[in-house]
């Protein structure tokens, strides 16, 4: 439970904040959306892998972004490997 606290308060405002890059009517306000609800309902380490399975897809939408957009979508994909590191991470040889 503690990683998944963890996952919430790293993703939820880097989510937060593509959101308030992106015009409302965009499409990919929708997909951003989405991914948000997701996050709020993360409650076990299979529903932080869901949505990173879910943000992989980001690249494949055809979506178009603009710098800033992409810049903070790259930062959400740092923050996210970071945290699936993490949880890969072995008892017997912590990270």
């Amino acid at each position: 439970m503690e990683l998944v606290a963890y996952a919430k308060a790293e993703l939820i405002p880097q989510l937060d904040r593509l959101l308030e890059l992106t015009a409302v009517e965009a499409p990919e306000r929708w997909f951003f959306s989405g991914l948000v609800v997701q996050a709020h309902a993360m409650r076990a380490e299979e529903d932080v892998l869901a949505l990173f399975f879910e943000l992989s897809t980001t690249a494949f939408h055809g979506f178009a972004f603009d710098v800033e957009q992409a810049r903070a979508i790259d930062e959400l994909l740092v923050a996210a490997e970071r945290i699936a590191f993490t949880m890969t991470a072995s008892g017997d040889r912590p990270h």
